[in-house]
Parts: structure tokens; sequence; C-alpha cells
């Protein structure tokens, strides 16, 4: 596993090279960024991790968006990760798709 050191993430963003999203869905509400986030570094390289929560419990949703290094290493979270069981739950993961505004 191997997350990027700040000075890493900084140079990254200075160059315009600042990741590729990933959407995983299907989470167990007792799945954390930190666990989650090392989980998907066994297969690729992870900038962040994010599980996103409800504004007024802070209760996880159930679902989190991932930041990889490239499109490369984004594959290959893709398709190492995807399915597989974390807190006994199967993952489901694909690239982030931002809403299409109008």
């Amino acid at each position: 596993m191997y997350f990027f050191t700040l000075a890493e993430i900084l140079e990254l963003k200075y160059i315009g090279q600042m990741g590729v999203e990933i959407f995983i869905g299907n989470l167990s509400f007792d799945t954390d960024s930190e666990k989650l986030g090392e989980y998907l570094g066994h297969y690729g390289k992870i900038l962040s991790c994010t599980i996103v929560t409800d504004k007024f419990t802070f209760r996880s949703k159930g679902y989190a968006k991932a930041v990889a290094a490239d499109t490369s290493e984004a594959q290959k979270v893709i398709k190492g990760a995807s399915g597989k069981e974390l807190d006994g739950r199967p993952l489901k993961i694909e690239f982030f798709k931002k809403p299409d505004l109008l």
C-alpha cells in the first residue's frame, strides 16, 4: 500500500495531475475512511478516500469517493477490488460520474 506525502500531493496538484475519482458503493456502516483507503491501496495508489456521511447524524451513507493517482491506477483498483468483500459486503466500484449540468 502506498499513500502519497503532502509534498507529493501538492506537486501533483501543481502540475495538473491530481488524480482520478472512483465511486465505492455498498459499504458497511462500520467501514471507515482509513480502513477503506488501506484496503484499496492493496490494488493501486490511492491519494485520498472519503466516506460520505449524513450531515445531521454523521452516519455513513454506505458509499465513498476515492482518488487514485492516475487512470491506470484507478483501473487496477476497480478491476481488483470490485465485487470483493469488505466488512461482509461486496464492494461496487466504478469511475466516479459527475452529474451533468443543464
